[in-house]
């Protein structure tokens, strides 16, 4: 019997690991053999735009580009990215939003760039501190 980690993995595309280290993973419907997803990751240290481009560059993403974001908890980084999975090209952002702790690192990744901005920007809006 598959374990859940497995399930998401293998829907995902992602490493057993790498699931296992996630704080939050939302998957959404397959299509063309790819789930859309929102991950989220705490960091101890808010990244700088090098440290985001160089973690899409270990798994082989293209980064398109880094901005600034004010948010109510400072200033955010959102770099968009695309990456080759399967039959797929996935279209996402990697934000960074600082904390009183770090960062949460949230990743989106979609089958189009359209829902990936769409939720970005819905998390970018809605950050707050508690």
């Amino acid at each position: 019997v598959a374990s859940p980690t497995d399930t998401m993995t293998s829907r995902k595309g992602a490493s057993g690991a790498a699931v296992q280290n996630m704080d939050l993973m939302l998957v959404g419907e397959t299509t063309n053999d790819f789930a859309d997803n929102v991950n989220v990751l705490a960091s101890p240290a808010m990244p700088t735009e090098a440290d985001l481009k160089s973690q899409l560059e270990q798994i082989s993403a293209k980064v398109e580009g880094t901005k600034t974001v004010e948010t109510d908890l400072g200033e955010a980084l959102d770099t968009t990215y695309s990456l080759s999975a399967g039959g797929t090209t996935v279209q996402g952002r990697m934000l960074a939003v600082p904390t009183d702790s770090g960062a949460a690192m949230i990743t989106v990744s979609t089958s189009d760039a359209g829902t990936a901005d769409e939720v970005a920007t819905e998390i970018l809006e809605s950050v707050d501190k508690a």
